[in-house]
Protein backbone atom coordinates (compact mmCIF):
# COMPACT_ATOMS: atom_id res chain seq x y z
CA UNK A 1 0.00 0.00 0.00
CA UNK A 2 1.53 3.45 -0.76
CA UNK A 3 0.88 6.87 -1.99
CA UNK A 4 0.80 7.81 -5.78
CA UNK A 5 3.83 9.83 -5.22
CA UNK A 6 4.88 13.40 -6.06
CA UNK A 7 3.86 16.30 -8.75
CA UNK A 8 7.65 18.02 -9.39
CA UNK A 9 5.92 20.46 -12.35
CA UNK A 10 3.00 21.94 -9.86
CA UNK A 11 4.52 21.67 -6.58
CA UNK A 12 8.39 22.26 -6.80
CA UNK A 13 7.05 26.14 -7.81
CA UNK A 14 6.87 27.01 -4.54
CA UNK A 15 4.27 27.57 -1.88
CA UNK A 16 1.96 29.11 -3.83
CA UNK A 17 1.36 25.83 -5.55
CA UNK A 18 -1.92 25.72 -3.52
CA UNK A 19 -3.13 29.01 -3.84
CA UNK A 20 -4.67 28.50 -6.66
CA UNK A 21 -3.02 31.06 -8.25
CA UNK A 22 -2.17 31.49 -12.27
CA UNK A 23 1.11 30.62 -11.76
CA UNK A 24 0.57 27.59 -9.35
CA UNK A 25 -0.34 25.10 -12.69
CA UNK A 26 -2.94 22.02 -12.06
CA UNK A 27 -1.53 18.75 -9.67
CA UNK A 28 -2.00 15.97 -12.39
CA UNK A 29 -0.06 13.20 -11.30
CA UNK A 30 0.55 11.33 -7.51
CA UNK A 31 -2.84 11.50 -6.50
CA UNK A 32 -4.52 8.76 -4.85
CA UNK A 33 -3.23 5.09 -3.31
CA UNK A 34 -2.35 2.17 -4.60
CA UNK A 35 -2.92 -1.06 -3.36
CA UNK A 36 -0.91 -4.16 -4.96
CA UNK A 37 -0.77 -7.87 -4.41
CA UNK A 38 3.09 -7.85 -3.28
CA UNK A 39 3.68 -11.89 -4.70
CA UNK A 40 2.05 -11.12 -8.00
CA UNK A 41 2.59 -7.29 -8.74
CA UNK A 42 -1.73 -7.43 -9.16
CA UNK A 43 -3.39 -4.32 -9.02
CA UNK A 44 -6.11 -4.78 -6.19
CA UNK A 45 -7.21 -1.40 -5.84
CA UNK A 46 -6.83 2.62 -7.08
CA UNK A 47 -8.00 5.17 -5.14
CA UNK A 48 -8.40 7.97 -6.66
CA UNK A 49 -9.81 11.14 -8.45
CA UNK A 50 -9.85 9.84 -12.01
CA UNK A 51 -12.86 7.68 -13.44
CA UNK A 52 -10.39 4.55 -14.15
CA UNK A 53 -10.17 4.55 -10.25
CA UNK A 54 -11.23 1.21 -8.55
CA UNK A 55 -12.16 3.22 -5.90
CA UNK A 56 -12.88 6.98 -6.92
CA UNK A 57 -12.81 10.00 -4.41
CA UNK A 58 -13.06 13.04 -6.52
CA UNK A 59 -11.55 15.42 -3.71
CA UNK A 60 -8.12 14.06 -3.67
CA UNK A 61 -6.62 16.93 -5.83
CA UNK A 62 -3.22 16.49 -4.63
CA UNK A 63 -0.34 14.46 -4.73
CA UNK A 64 0.79 11.46 -2.11
CA UNK A 65 3.97 11.54 -1.02
CA UNK A 66 3.46 10.39 1.69
CA UNK A 67 3.59 5.95 3.20
CA UNK A 68 -0.02 4.73 4.56
CA UNK A 69 -0.12 4.26 7.96
CA UNK A 70 -2.12 1.12 8.69
CA UNK A 71 -4.00 -0.19 11.66
CA UNK A 72 -4.22 -4.29 11.74
CA UNK A 73 -6.93 -6.15 14.13
CA UNK A 74 -6.51 -8.76 16.62
CA UNK A 75 -6.07 -11.07 13.78
CA UNK A 76 -3.62 -9.54 11.74
CA UNK A 77 -5.60 -7.98 9.21
CA UNK A 78 -5.90 -4.34 7.84
CA UNK A 79 -8.83 -2.47 8.95
CA UNK A 80 -7.94 1.01 8.60
CA UNK A 81 -5.69 2.91 6.24
CA UNK A 82 -4.68 6.44 6.89
CA UNK A 83 -2.98 8.55 4.03
CA UNK A 84 -1.64 12.36 3.83
CA UNK A 85 -1.36 14.99 0.85
CA UNK A 86 0.19 18.26 -0.23
CA UNK A 87 -3.06 19.59 0.19
CA UNK A 88 -2.83 19.13 4.03
CA UNK A 89 -5.81 16.44 3.98
CA UNK A 90 -5.70 13.42 5.66
CA UNK A 91 -8.03 10.72 4.27
CA UNK A 92 -9.35 7.70 5.78
CA UNK A 93 -9.97 4.32 4.32
CA UNK A 94 -11.84 1.44 6.24
CA UNK A 95 -11.29 -1.96 4.13
CA UNK A 96 -13.70 -3.55 7.33
CA UNK A 97 -11.84 -6.32 7.18
CA UNK A 98 -13.35 -6.96 3.46
CA UNK A 99 -10.67 -7.81 0.55
CA UNK A 100 -13.46 -6.62 -1.95
CA UNK A 101 -12.40 -3.32 -2.62
CA UNK A 102 -15.87 -2.54 -3.33
CA UNK A 103 -17.00 -2.61 -0.27
CA UNK A 104 -14.13 -0.36 1.13
CA UNK A 105 -15.29 3.45 2.12
CA UNK A 106 -13.59 6.81 1.63
CA UNK A 107 -13.73 9.30 4.34
CA UNK A 108 -11.96 12.89 4.16
CA UNK A 109 -11.02 12.63 8.05
CA UNK A 110 -9.03 16.24 8.38
CA UNK A 111 -7.76 18.92 6.51
CA UNK A 112 -5.14 21.77 7.95
CA UNK A 113 -5.18 23.48 4.31
CA UNK A 114 -7.37 26.58 6.03
CA UNK A 115 -5.80 27.26 10.07
CA UNK A 116 -8.54 30.23 10.97
CA UNK A 117 -9.11 32.96 8.08
CA UNK A 118 -11.57 30.67 6.43
CA UNK A 119 -9.47 31.40 3.48
CA UNK A 120 -6.99 29.13 2.15
CA UNK A 121 -5.51 31.28 -0.81
CA UNK A 122 -2.42 31.92 0.84
CA UNK A 123 -1.86 29.17 3.46
CA UNK A 124 0.02 26.56 1.60
CA UNK A 125 0.50 24.04 4.13
CA UNK A 126 1.64 20.64 3.19
CA UNK A 127 1.97 16.97 4.57
CA UNK A 128 4.46 15.30 3.28
CA UNK A 129 4.68 12.00 5.84
CA UNK A 130 2.83 9.56 6.79
CA UNK A 131 0.69 9.85 10.43
CA UNK A 132 1.40 7.95 13.49
CA UNK A 133 -2.05 6.39 15.07
CA UNK A 134 -2.02 5.78 19.24
CA UNK A 135 -5.22 4.44 21.21
CA UNK A 136 -6.17 6.89 23.19
CA UNK A 137 -8.94 8.15 26.16
CA UNK A 138 -10.48 11.44 27.26
CA UNK A 139 -13.37 12.28 29.56
CA UNK A 140 -15.64 11.57 26.38
CA UNK A 141 -14.37 8.28 25.47
CA UNK A 142 -11.60 6.59 23.74
CA UNK A 143 -10.37 7.66 19.83
CA UNK A 144 -7.39 7.42 17.19
CA UNK A 145 -4.97 10.16 18.27
CA UNK A 146 -3.87 10.50 14.42
CA UNK A 147 -0.61 12.72 14.80
CA UNK A 148 0.93 14.45 11.79
CA UNK A 149 3.28 17.83 11.30
CA UNK A 150 2.98 19.99 8.35
CA UNK A 151 6.02 21.39 6.20
CA UNK A 152 7.66 21.65 2.79
CA UNK A 153 11.02 19.89 2.58
CA UNK A 154 11.33 21.34 -1.04
CA UNK A 155 11.37 24.80 0.19
CA UNK A 156 13.37 24.56 3.78
CA UNK A 157 13.71 28.77 3.18
CA UNK A 158 10.40 29.63 3.30
CA UNK A 159 8.90 31.36 5.66
CA UNK A 160 5.66 32.45 4.44
CA UNK A 161 3.84 29.35 5.18
CA UNK A 162 2.75 28.72 9.28
CA UNK A 163 3.22 25.14 10.39
CA UNK A 164 1.86 23.30 12.87
CA UNK A 165 2.03 19.90 14.74
CA UNK A 166 -1.01 18.43 15.07
CA UNK A 167 -2.72 15.81 16.63
CA UNK A 168 -6.62 15.14 15.64
CA UNK A 169 -9.09 12.44 17.46
CA UNK A 170 -10.87 9.99 15.24
CA UNK A 171 -13.74 8.99 17.31
CA UNK A 172 -15.16 6.70 14.67
CA UNK A 173 -13.17 3.85 16.12
CA UNK A 174 -15.56 0.83 14.80
CA UNK A 175 -15.80 -0.27 11.58
CA UNK A 176 -18.85 1.01 10.06
CA UNK A 177 -18.51 4.44 11.48
CA UNK A 178 -19.44 7.58 9.51
CA UNK A 179 -18.17 11.18 9.56
CA UNK A 180 -19.85 13.76 7.73
CA UNK A 181 -17.46 16.53 7.46
CA UNK A 182 -13.55 16.48 7.72
CA UNK A 183 -11.76 17.82 11.40
CA UNK A 184 -10.37 21.27 11.16
CA UNK A 185 -7.71 23.48 12.59
CA UNK A 186 -10.31 25.73 14.27
CA UNK A 187 -12.02 22.97 16.17
CA UNK A 188 -8.54 21.85 17.89
CA UNK A 189 -7.26 23.26 21.39
CA UNK A 190 -4.05 25.70 21.11
CA UNK A 191 -1.70 23.91 22.81
CA UNK A 192 1.12 26.41 21.33
CA UNK A 193 1.86 28.15 25.09
CA UNK A 194 1.99 24.98 26.95
CA UNK A 195 -1.41 25.91 29.62
CA UNK A 196 -2.22 22.64 30.62
CA UNK A 197 1.48 22.56 32.06
CA UNK A 198 2.43 25.82 32.78
CA UNK A 199 -0.98 27.74 32.76
CA UNK A 200 -2.86 28.82 36.35
CA UNK A 201 -5.69 26.67 35.63
CA UNK A 202 -4.76 23.49 34.48
CA UNK A 203 -8.39 21.74 35.21
CA UNK A 204 -9.88 24.06 32.92
CA UNK A 205 -7.51 23.46 30.06
CA UNK A 206 -8.01 20.06 29.62
CA UNK A 207 -11.28 20.59 29.69
CA UNK A 208 -11.02 22.58 26.67
CA UNK A 209 -8.80 19.74 25.04
CA UNK A 210 -11.39 17.06 26.05
CA UNK A 211 -13.94 19.31 24.09
CA UNK A 212 -11.83 19.77 21.00
CA UNK A 213 -11.10 17.56 17.84
CA UNK A 214 -7.79 17.00 18.75
CA UNK A 215 -4.45 19.80 19.31
CA UNK A 216 -2.39 21.86 17.63
CA UNK A 217 1.30 23.55 18.39
CA UNK A 218 2.26 26.49 16.10
CA UNK A 219 5.82 25.87 15.14
CA UNK A 220 8.38 29.04 14.83
CA UNK A 221 8.71 31.30 11.68
CA UNK A 222 9.70 29.39 8.86
CA UNK A 223 10.11 25.83 10.86
CA UNK A 224 8.94 22.92 9.26
CA UNK A 225 8.33 19.51 10.30
CA UNK A 226 10.91 17.46 8.13
CA UNK A 227 9.97 13.96 9.13
CA UNK A 228 7.11 11.48 10.40
CA UNK A 229 5.66 11.26 13.66
CA UNK A 230 7.03 8.06 15.82
CA UNK A 231 5.27 7.36 19.36
CA UNK A 232 6.55 4.93 22.13
CA UNK A 233 4.93 4.74 25.82
CA UNK A 234 2.52 7.82 25.11
CA UNK A 235 5.62 10.23 23.72
CA UNK A 236 5.20 11.38 20.09
CA UNK A 237 8.72 11.81 18.65
CA UNK A 238 9.32 14.21 15.76
CA UNK A 239 12.39 16.12 13.90
CA UNK A 240 11.46 20.10 12.66
CA UNK A 241 14.26 22.55 10.56
CA UNK A 242 13.97 25.85 10.65
CA UNK A 243 15.93 28.90 8.60
CA UNK A 244 18.45 30.61 10.43
CA UNK A 245 19.58 33.94 8.57
CA UNK A 246 22.08 35.26 10.89
CA UNK A 247 24.95 33.46 10.23
CA UNK A 248 26.94 35.99 8.94
CA UNK A 249 30.81 34.64 8.41
CA UNK A 250 31.63 32.03 5.50
CA UNK A 251 30.57 28.92 6.04
CA UNK A 252 27.51 26.41 5.67
CA UNK A 253 24.14 27.00 7.26
CA UNK A 254 22.00 24.11 7.47
CA UNK A 255 19.56 25.75 9.51
CA UNK A 256 18.28 24.92 13.13
CA UNK A 257 17.96 21.59 13.99
CA UNK A 258 15.24 19.75 16.82
CA UNK A 259 14.04 16.86 18.08
CA UNK A 260 10.75 16.76 20.00
CA UNK A 261 9.20 14.93 22.26
CA UNK A 262 5.94 15.50 23.97
CA UNK A 263 2.71 14.17 25.43
CA UNK A 264 0.69 12.32 22.59
CA UNK A 265 -2.73 13.07 23.84
CA UNK A 266 -1.65 16.82 25.46
CA UNK A 267 1.40 18.04 23.84
CA UNK A 268 3.06 18.61 27.36
CA UNK A 269 7.04 18.67 27.69
CA UNK A 270 7.97 15.03 29.15
CA UNK A 271 11.87 15.33 29.10
CA UNK A 272 14.39 17.83 30.88
CA UNK A 273 15.89 19.51 28.13
CA UNK A 274 17.20 22.97 28.60
CA UNK A 275 18.78 22.06 32.31
CA UNK A 276 16.61 24.24 34.08
CA UNK A 277 14.81 22.44 36.72
CA UNK A 278 11.13 22.09 35.84
CA UNK A 279 8.84 20.96 32.69
CA UNK A 280 7.98 24.01 30.26
CA UNK A 281 7.61 24.46 27.05
CA UNK A 282 11.44 24.99 26.10
CA UNK A 283 11.39 21.26 27.37
CA UNK A 284 9.57 19.92 24.36
CA UNK A 285 12.77 19.66 21.86
CA UNK A 286 16.62 20.12 22.14
CA UNK A 287 19.09 21.41 19.29
CA UNK A 288 20.85 19.20 17.00
CA UNK A 289 24.72 20.54 16.51
CA UNK A 290 25.28 20.99 12.80
CA UNK A 291 21.24 21.73 11.73
CA UNK A 292 20.26 20.02 8.68
CA UNK A 293 17.48 17.35 8.38
CA UNK A 294 17.45 15.02 11.63
CA UNK A 295 16.88 11.25 10.03
CA UNK A 296 13.61 10.06 11.18
CA UNK A 297 13.04 8.84 14.49
CA UNK A 298 12.68 5.05 14.70
CA UNK A 299 11.43 2.66 17.32
CA UNK A 300 14.06 -0.32 17.94
CA UNK A 301 13.79 -2.79 20.85
CA UNK A 302 17.18 -4.42 22.22
CA UNK A 303 17.97 -7.09 24.53
CA UNK A 304 20.48 -6.39 27.16
CA UNK A 305 21.02 -8.62 30.19
CA UNK A 306 18.23 -10.64 29.68
CA UNK A 307 15.89 -7.76 29.56
CA UNK A 308 14.04 -6.14 26.82
CA UNK A 309 14.60 -1.84 26.15
CA UNK A 310 12.89 0.26 23.59
CA UNK A 311 13.90 3.47 22.32
CA UNK A 312 14.23 5.88 19.87
CA UNK A 313 17.12 6.45 17.53
CA UNK A 314 17.02 9.91 15.21
CA UNK A 315 20.75 9.75 13.39
CA UNK A 316 22.70 9.50 16.48
CA UNK A 317 20.58 10.32 19.05
CA UNK A 318 18.65 7.49 21.47
CA UNK A 319 16.00 8.41 23.23
CA UNK A 320 14.96 5.66 26.39
CA UNK A 321 11.14 4.90 26.65
CA UNK A 322 10.33 6.99 29.26
CA UNK A 323 8.36 3.60 30.59
CA UNK A 324 8.31 -0.01 30.96
CA UNK A 325 8.42 -1.94 27.56
CA UNK A 326 5.32 -1.92 25.63
CA UNK A 327 3.23 -5.47 25.01
CA UNK A 328 1.49 -3.60 22.39
CA UNK A 329 4.11 -3.43 19.74
CA UNK A 330 4.26 -2.54 15.83
CA UNK A 331 4.33 -5.14 13.40
CA UNK A 332 7.30 -4.45 10.66
CA UNK A 333 7.16 -7.44 8.89
CA UNK A 334 4.65 -11.45 8.83
CA UNK A 335 5.20 -14.45 7.49
CA UNK A 336 1.88 -17.05 7.67
CA UNK A 337 3.05 -20.38 6.88
CA UNK A 338 1.16 -23.28 6.92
Amino acid sequence: MFGAGYDETAEDLGPDSLSGSASAGAVTKGRGVYVIDAFTGNLIANIGPNGSATIQETGMTHSVPSNVAVLEDSSGYAYRLYVTDTGANIWRIDTQNDPSPSDWTVTHFASAADDFDGDTANDGRKFMYRVDVVEAKDSIGNYHAVLVGSGDREHPFDTSVQNYMMMFKDRFTNLLSDQSAPIVMSSLYDATDNLIQEGSDSTAQIALLDAANGWYIALGSGEKVVSHVTSLAGVAYFNTNQPDFGLTSCGSNLGIARIYQIAVTNAVAVTENDAISGLTVDDRSYEVPGGGYPPPPVHIIVEIDGEFQEAIISGTEINASPAEFNTRTRTFWTQWVD
